[in-house]
């Protein structure tokens, strides 16, 4: 119920699709391209280029690879063979740790998709690092980042490349945004013991 809302919340903050130019994606699962793509199948944002890691567009794009999956992972390439369709030319790979532009570049965190990307964001001092899919479920990833969910791609490799997150932002104290937390979604990991924990931004309305 509380999906599908990104229009409303673009329009909400003055902001029209026409106005968007490049959009970063983390990996080419639904959840996180379903709203690049308006229900009639065209472009949601028509003035966009999406930026997508080369692995990640090299995997989902692949009939090839389509052909050889299970037939409970179809499903799964129905998205990104949307955006493509939708998208053509205006998709612009990217390898895994390339600076995107200023201000943005892309961090390898390659495990829960193959080309799985972060995206650290600077502005002068100040920085933040986008998670993507780096961990799903924040009371069990947290305290226990070794667990993995059942639709990683590669699970060690998921496993490992939170890990090292995981310790980047504790060391370097870079607040994450991350979309599988809740609302604000962004603030600060520190390490208690052998457990991470999250402390939320604060935030209020006025």
């Amino acid at each position: 119920p509380t999906a599908g809302r990104l229009p409303q919340c673009l329009a909400a903050a003055g902001i029209t699709p026409a106005d968007i130019d490049e959009i970063y994606i983390t990996h080419m699962h639904g959840d996180h391209l379903h709203g690049t793509v308006s229900p009639d199948g065209s472009a949601m944002f028509p003035h966009a280029v999406l930026r997508i890691a080369k692995n990640d567009l090299d995997y989902w794009g692949n009939p090839e690879v389509e052909a050889k999956a299970p037939d409970n992972q179809k499903a799964r390439f129905i998205p990104a063979k949307r955006a493509m369709a939708a998208y053509g030319a205006r998709i612009k790979p990217f390898t895994l740790g390339e600076q995107l532009t200023p201000g943005i570049q892309s961090v390898e965190a390659v495990g829960h998709t193959p080309g799985h990307s972060c995206y650290l964001v600077q502005s002068g001092s100040a920085r933040l690092l986008a998670i993507g899919d780096t961990m799903h479920v924040a009371p069990v990833q947290f305290p226990r980042p070794e667990i993995t969910v059942a639709f990683d791609w590669d699970q060690d490799k998921a496993r490992d490349t939170r890990l090292s997150i995981f310790d980047r932002v504790v060391k370097e104290s870079i607040p994450i945004a991350a979309v599988h937390l809740p609302f604000p979604g962004i603030g600060l990991l520190r390490k208690k013991g052998n457990e991470f924990v999250f402390d939320p931004a604060p935030w209020q309305l006025f």
